[in-house]
Parts: structure tokens; sequence; C-alpha cells
């Protein structure tokens, strides 16, 4: 299940009102995040972070301060990086936070970021579910009482159905978005 706060290294706090509100004080307090402290959080290098800024993907800091005008945008890029070009990602965020028309607000990224956390708040990965039962039948009929080998197979044929399901869910999502990019 997913249990941290995506692309951070935090996990969800019971009755957190949004997964951003969780961060937002952290910025607050200081007025801005230190690289340092991005790197915490996050999880990410300190170059990686920088990198991005380099080619753009993120604003500049502010007095080498991230707030909030870096940090969902950080986030998001952390979180969607490992299946998705990080031009990309950009490309996503600009399409779902561009003004609609005259006289409507544009979604923020840190409300869009906390859309994409509630929507994948509480989603089974891994330890529970069908993909589980099925994968644990299938060792159980395959390897008899050799529990070492029924182990093995078990881990073996989880990570590579997960694996599967991803390119399949990844191949979905990289259709849908060239729709509209």
């Amino acid at each position: 299940m997913v249990t941290y706060i995506p692309g951070t290294t935090l996990p969800y706090p019971r009755g957190a009102e949004s997964a951003f509100s969780v961060i937002l004080p952290l910025i607050t307090a200081a007025g801005g995040l230190s690289l340092s402290q991005v790197s915490a959080i996050t999880g990410l290098e300190g170059s990686t972070v920088q990198n991005w800024v380099k080619r753009r993907w993120v604003p500049k800091p502010v007095d080498k301060k991230y707030g909030l005008a870096h940090l969902p945008r950080i986030l998001l890029i952390g979180a969607l990086r490992d299946n998705l070009q990080i031009e990309q990602i950009v490309a996503l965020i600009s399409y779902a936070t561009a003004p609609v028309g005259t006289g409507t607000v544009a979604m923020t990224e840190a409300g869009l970021y906390d859309c994409l956390c509630a929507a994948v708040r509480g989603l089974p990965l891994s330890g529970d579910g069908i993909l589980d039962a099925r994968v644990r039948a299938l060792a159980q009929a395959r390897c008899g009482n050799d529990g070492m080998l029924q182990k093995r197979l078990e881990e073996t044929l989880s990570a590579m159905s997960m694996l599967y399901i991803a390119g399949v869910i990844k191949r979905r999502a990289l259709d849908q978005i060239n729709q509209f990019l």
C-alpha cells in the first residue's frame, strides 16, 4: 500500500488533511527550504535538483531557498520520473495548470500534487491483494514442499508481474498523454 507521501521520504501521517499540508509547515517555518532539506524530504541528490533548475524544469531558488514555487514541481517530477521523461512530466504539469479560459482559476502545482497524492493513497502496491495470492498459489503448485525454491519463485514472479503491469500501465498512460500533448 502507498504508505509514503509520493515523491518524498515522509510517511503519511494519520488524519492528514492533504499531503501538501504535511509539507507546507516545513516550507513556511523557515521561509523556504535549503537544498539539503529538499534532499532530505525527497530523497533526491542535491545535484539532481540543481540539474533540474539548470535545465529550467524547476524555477531558480530565491536566496538559495526552495518554496511554494519550487517544491510542488520537485515533488511531482520526483514522483513520476521513474516512468516518464522529465520533459513529459513538465508538459503534463503545464497542461494541468494552464488557465482554461477567462475568469477561471488555474490549478496550482501544489493542488495538482495533492490531487495525485489523493488519487494513489491507499492503493495496493505489494504485500496484499489478488496478485500476491495468485503468485503464492502458482509458487506452491510449481515448487511442492521446497520452501526455499517457493520463496525464491514468489519473490521473482511478484517482481516480474509488477514490472509487466507497470509497463502496460505506462503504455496506456503514454497513449493518453499523446492525445493531448
